[in-house]
């Protein structure tokens, strides 16, 4: 069933995964259910849509030459966005960044935060880096300077959006 699935960097703004397989009771006994939980993220949320399908389609396709039932629900959990690097929150931010010696690097990313629920109900927001390292693996890590860096790039933001 997951072999099936297109799975990993599917595009440069899509990826997919399964991230979560559970099943069983022991190890000598067919498992009665299995639940699988995936993902799939994109900054094309029709493409993200699309991919979702296909996974619940290799599912469907799997489960059908073994007669399996399967029960899939496909849940939406944020919306991709995009702020223009002229937008004002993007223009502030690269000014604070700069005054604090750090050239801004524009970057759009897959992942999803509370700042894609504030821009579905219309509050611009925008993610700052604060300078992890290694994100999302057991080595993830955040330096003391990266931490005080980061501080002293939001007092400066604060100045810069009290002047726009």
């Amino acid at each position: 069933m997951v072999a099936a699935m297109a799975l990993g960097r599917l595009a440069p703004e899509t990826t997919a995964n399964v991230g979560r397989i559970e099943g069983g009771t022991a190890t000598n006994v067919v498992p009665a259910h299995c639940r699988i939980e995936a993902e799939v993220r994109s900054l094309d949320d029709e493409n993200a849509t699309r991919r979702a399908q296909e996974m619940v389609d290799a599912l469907t396709w799997a489960a059908s030459s073994t007669e399996t039932d399967v029960d899939a629900q496909i849940e939406q959990q944020f919306r991709a966005y995009r702020v223009p690097e002229s937008d004002a929150s993007v223009v502030a931010a690269a000014a604070a960044l700069r005054d604090c010696g750090i050239d801004p690097v524009y970057t759009a990313t897959g992942g999803g935060s509370d700042a894609n629920a504030f821009e579905a109900k219309g509050f611009r927001c925008l993610n700052v880096a604060n300078g992890t390292e290694n994100n999302h693996t057991a080595q993830e890590r955040v330096s003391v300077w990266a931490l005080e860096t980061m501080l002293d790039v939001s007092v400066r933001l604060l100045a810069w959006a009290a002047e726009v």
